[in-house]
């Protein structure tokens, strides 16, 4: 690359003048000497058109030498203006957060930025000549050769999420963007910018996790279970539906104090998921209501169930050293998904028709479960 023009200017002329100074002289004397001489008129035309000629030739040949330099000029700024914007672009580049990887049609990393070094504590020399599916998690590499196959088909863009692992172990999620230059100069592939987004995908899960769950008993809220329901809804698997309603529950709560009551509704929660199996859905309605889905269930196994749960929930509960007694009103309904709005109904029924009863507590079940 040329030097800076400024230099240039500084340390030399574009061109001298010196050579024409001396033609331009000797051109001086031989019509100084044609002045003192007695040359006859042929002579003198021919000396006449030489120097005529010699001007031309010099005064042509000063107007190059001035286009030249005009053009090295030009030459030397364009060449410093793009060295500004490769260093400007570098800069960018190398200080970056998001990765940049350059990737060859085989799949292998044939540039690789600073920042791939900051996420995933690989260095850029470790990872040029290797595949990128060695820097993904192994069960998101079947996605990753979708996304490959959709953009070198002819697509031009495309964005997903990934996870790699970084090289002191923890997990991290990217948001990859691929876009497909094969006739780009100087990249000829497939251009992967990714942006690691673990905080945000975390948060995302809290958030989601949060929407769908109890926060006082980390159970299903009215939503997670809903969520559920409407999921065996589009099913017609033999389905089970357990209303729970916990009697004498204000009395407690009012008595010994809201901390007492919060203690109480865990402790109960935690009794119910030791009631049910790990593929059952345990949900905590609201206040002191809870509800149980059980898909692929008898009814035998639904009645097992109410019967485990009004047996263990009728066992004292100890909280700061007091023995709490306390019972629940159980309804059951079983049925097809499909009519898992009937069976809600039907549960919610025989549960009143419990705590209706002189004692209180035990479960009932709705026709279809007889």
């Amino acid at each position: 690359m040329r030097a800076n023009p400024a230099v240039l200017a500084r340390s030399r002329r574009p061109y001298s003048l010196l050579p024409y100074v001396a033609v331009a002289a000797c051109q001086v004397l031989l019509v100084l000497g044609a002045a003192q001489s007695s040359w006859s008129i042929k002579a003198s035309g021919v000396l006449a058109g030489n120097v005529v000629v010699t001007v031309l030739v010099v005064v042509r040949q000063l107007d190059a030498f001035r286009e030249n330099a005009s053009l090295l000029t030009r030459l030397d700024n364009s060449l410093a203006a793009l060295r500004r914007t490769e260093q400007r672009f570098r800069g960018l580049v190398q200080h970056s957060s998001d990765v940049t990887l350059i990737i060859t049609a085989e799949g292998s990393i044939s540039y690789a930025s600073p920042a791939l070094e900051t996420v995933l504590g690989v260095t850029p020399q470790a990872a040029e000549g290797k595949q990128v599916l060695d820097l993904l998690e192994p069960s998101d590499h079947r996605a990753a050769r979708k996304a490959w196959h959709r953009i070198s088909s002819g697509g031009t863009e495309t964005d997903l999420r990934l996870r790699a692992r970084h090289s002191d172990g923890p997990l991290h999620w990217l948001e990859v963007t691929l876009t497909h230059l094969p006739t780009e100069p100087g990249l000829g592939g497939i251009v992967c910018n990714a942006r690691d987004v673990t905080e945000a995908h975390q948060l995302q899960q809290r958030l989601q996790y949060q929407a769908r769950h109890d926060a006082l008993t980390r159970l299903a809220n009215r939503a997670g279970f809903d969520e559920q329901a409407q999921r065996a809804r589009g099913t017609s698997a033999p389905t089970a539906v357990l209303m729970i309603d916990l009697n004498d529950f204000k009395p407690i709560n009012d008595t010994h104090g809201h901390h007492v009551g919060d203690e109480l509704l865990v402790q109960v929660a935690h009794r119910l998921l030791g009631c049910v199996r790990a593929e059952d859905l345990v949900a905590r309605l609201g206040g002191d209501e809870f509800a149980v889905l059980l898909l692929n269930a008898t009814p035998d196994q639904a009645t097992s169930v109410a019967d485990r749960i009004t047996s263990s929930l009728s066992e004292p509960v100890a909280i700061e050293g007091k023995k709490l007694q306390i019972s629940a009103s159980v309804g059951v309904a079983y049925g097809s998904g499909r009519d898992l709005d009937t069976l809600l109904k039907h549960a919610d029924a025989a549960m009143y028709q419990v705590k209706r009863r002189r004692a209180g507590s035990g479960y009932a079940c709705a026709p279809t479960c007889t």
